[in-house]
């Protein structure tokens, strides 16, 4: 038997996960988080990966000093980082909702022809004209769906998908690693920890990837890299 909870005891909402998607997106149900765009949305170029009031309320707790670090290091990190972060993080979106958008289309195609070749079949022998009109709008179907596969083929949008998020998801980490002051920045000054910053930071966008991958990342990277893997 389950204890009811105490009159008046309400329980705090759980924070929303800190994300270029719309709120209204996340609060949709996962079938429909999944069902492509058309279009997809366009990046917000002020998204910050902090959720500025939240840091605001954590700083108070803060001695005068930390704060005011913390706050130029915030600061700092929008251009060399922030901004990759965001670029890489939106592209993968898009490259997201192409591959799925591809795949929806495939299903359609599919149904379509499977649709149009049973009356095909029934047409055969009973109304010539018809029938050969389905068979125009079956070789239709064929044709763009060779297309489709073609573009998919030519620039794959789920091997794109991935390795964007691939790097965003070190550029993120990059992020927390610094404010963190966690190693590589731990034993060095405030110029030599905003270059190596700035370096990686321009690394991990061309794709040369730091050591130690987390474990998300390396997921990642074995669908990336399958020849690398394990």
């Amino acid at each position: 038997m389950s204890a009811n909870p105490m009159p008046g005891n309400t329980a705090t909402p759980a924070p929303q996960p800190v994300s270029q998607q719309s709120p209204s997106s996340r609060k949709a149900p996962e079938w429909r988080r999944r069902f492509p765009k058309l279009k997809a949305d366009p990046i917000k170029n002020d998204f910050q990966l902090l959720d500025p009031a939240r840091l605001e309320e954590m700083l108070k707790t803060l001695n005068p000093a930390a704060a005011d670090r913390f706050r130029k290091d915030i600061q700092f990190l929008e251009q060399p980082l922030l901004r990759l972060f965001r670029e890489r993080d939106h592209e993968a979106y898009v490259h997201q909702n192409t591959h799925r958008l591809f795949q929806l289309s495939f299903i359609i195609l599919s149904v379509i022809a499977t649709v149009v070749g049973a009356f095909l079949t029934l047409m055969l022998t009973s109304n010539a004209t018809v029938a050969a009109l389905l068979g125009v709008t079956e070789a239709i179907i064929a044709s763009a769906t060779a297309a489709l596969a073609s573009l998919q083929g030519n620039r794959p949008p789920q091997a794109l998908w991935l390795q964007n998020r691939l790097r965003a998801e070190y550029l993120r980490r990059e992020y927390f690693r610094y404010l963190m002051n966690l190693e590589p920045y731990t034993s060095l000054d405030e110029v030599q920890r905003r270059r190596m910053l700035e370096m990686r930071a321009a690394e991990i966008n061309m794709g040369m990837l730091p050591e130690t991958p987390t474990e998300l990342e390396s997921v990642i990277a074995s669908k990336v890299n399958p020849a690398s893997a394990g």
